[in-house]
């Protein structure tokens, strides 16, 4: 009997994005001379393959069937990817009064990066310091996913209205 052994599997990431790399899932156990099924959502998938790549969202395990005995692994649960994960703490077009700087804060991602409109990296950091109008871009990473946001930053238009009305 197989009970004291554990059967492992592994994934290169767990969110499922349209254009992102491809999630595998693996075993670090050798299915060589193994009778074995992917499993998605309790549902047989591919008995032939010691690697899975994965292109749905769903629950998914691996079970070696040895002398009639399954060895079940953990679940691996792989979710659809939301862009709504990026959190920014102010509004991606933001006025602000020339000479004066105001600060954008990003979160929820793994990783940022910030350009400018010649597609200039100006930070990696999670904020942002801007001082001058123009387009801005942020690309947030979550894993192998990434979103994109546009920021607009524009001046605030500070003319002053006469007080006094003369012929």
């Amino acid at each position: 009997l197989a009970s004291n052994e554990t059967l492992q599997i592994t994934a290169n990431g767990t969110v499922l994005c349209e254009g992102g790399e491809a999630i595998v899932l693996e075993s670090t156990t050798d299915l060589t001379n193994e009778s074995f099924e992917w499993k998605k959502n309790g549902t047989v998938l591919n008995t032939s393959s010691t690697t899975l790549t994965v292109g749905e969202v769903g629950v998914y395990q691996l079970v070696i069937t040895s002398n009639e005995c399954p060895l079940v692994s953990n679940e691996v649960t792989i979710s659809e990817f939301d862009e709504s994960l990026l959190v920014l703490d102010k509004s991606k077009d933001l006025i602000i009064i020339e000479g004066e700087t105001e600060t954008l804060t990003a979160s929820g991602a793994d990783s940022y990066e910030w350009y400018d409109a010649g597609n200039n990296l100006i930070s990696s950091s999670s904020y942002y310091d801007f001082t001058e109008e123009g387009q801005y871009l942020l690309i947030a990473t979550f894993g192998t996913c990434t979103v994109s946001k546009v920021i607009t930053i524009t001046y605030r238009d500070m003319f002053a209205i006469p007080n006094v009305i003369t012929a």
